[in-house]
């Protein structure tokens, strides 16, 4: 699994790890190339936790809206919250609902939290073998189609992982 103290990794050959599914996956082409075959099974895993916060929402929103293919892109999310303090935490009648059957999230209220790095692992406990692995903070936006964006450059790295920490994100601008 990806560094959990990176704000955003997408990794290739997550299923068993190994150096060799990372090359076969490297020379299957680009996406949006000439590796047809893989750009017809990509599925894409973002791990998102979320400690009480009321931009979760529209990160997954726009997550959605922004991605080249929104149906191949699945969210295993953590929300630590406060049922009742917290409404604009959650997700109801913010993504679109044919697209929150790709999210899969548990619940917890937030004084159960025992800290980011433990959210992460059960983030990645969501996992269902998808192809490739993105972990993100709940307070991000994307540029359109990032999600082909991102398979590309994986496909062009010497390594099966990339890790950054990409733009600042100020929701007041």
């Amino acid at each position: 699994p990806p560094n959990p103290s990176a704000a955003a990794s997408l990794s290739a050959g997550v299923a068993t790890g190994g150096a060799e599914d990372a090359a076969s996956a490297r020379s299957a082409g680009t996406v949006g190339g000439s590796g047809r075959e893989e750009a017809d099974k990509w599925t894409i895993f973002v791990s998102v936790v979320s400690y009480r916060d009321p931009e979760c929402p529209c990160t997954l929103r726009d997550l959605f809206a922004k991605a080249a293919c929104p149906d191949r892109v699945f969210v295993g999310l953590i929300s630590q919250c406060d049922g009742k303090d917290d409404e604009e935490c959650f997700l109801s009648g913010v993504v679109d609902p044919l697209l929150l059957r790709n999210v899969r999230e548990v619940r917890m209220d937030w004084q159960e939290a025992r800290g980011p790095c433990w959210a992460r692992y059960l983030a990645q406990h969501m996992w269902q073998g998808e192809r490739y692995f993105l972990q993100i903070d709940s307070h991000m936006r994307f540029a359109p189609g990032w999600d082909r964006f991102l398979i590309d450059e994986l496909h062009r790295c010497p390594s099966p992982r990339c890790d950054d920490y990409g733009w600042i994100f100020n929701p007041l601008l």
